[in-house]
């Protein structure tokens, strides 16, 4: 049981971390940084998905309608692909709306408790006042 819920608080703290990274690596433009950490905040939360049983949780609200149509415009974009005459626009079409997956998928199943706001003010304020190097 303790194997369990040190497993499960490692995986939350992985992923708030990462999620902090992601922040942090776009405002001071490092996007090496951000994109390592960009891929293992959705491995994590694709863990945590099942060691937190987000699905049990699930409620289909005002709020989940709204994310449901943020998944469904990214999947429109899926079955376009078909009818393009070049792949090129493709590759940019997915970059650009693979967020809104991820900003569906997470808006849809929710955070872990371990996120606060101030984590990611605080990192705003040291960009602002130039209190770490960039």
């Amino acid at each position: 049981m303790f194997k369990n819920n040190l497993f499960r608080n490692t995986i939350n703290l992985t992923n708030l971390i990462s999620s902090l990274s992601i922040v942090g690596g776009f405002m001071f433009q490092d996007f090496f940084i951000a994109r390592i950490a960009l891929y293992v905040f959705f491995i994590s939360y694709f863990i945590e998905i099942f060691t937190d049983k987000k699905i049990k949780t699930f409620k289909l609200d005002k709020t989940s309608i709204y994310f449901i149509s943020v998944i469904l415009f990214f999947i429109i974009a899926i079955f376009h692909f078909p009818f393009e005459k070049s792949s090129g626009f493709r590759n940019i079409l997915l970059e650009r709306r693979f967020s809104l997956l991820g900003f569906g998928i997470v808006g849809l199943l929710g955070l872990n408790s371990l996120y606060k706001f101030k984590y990611y003010r605080n990192i705003c304020c040291c960009n602002y006042l130039h209190i770490l190097p960039s």
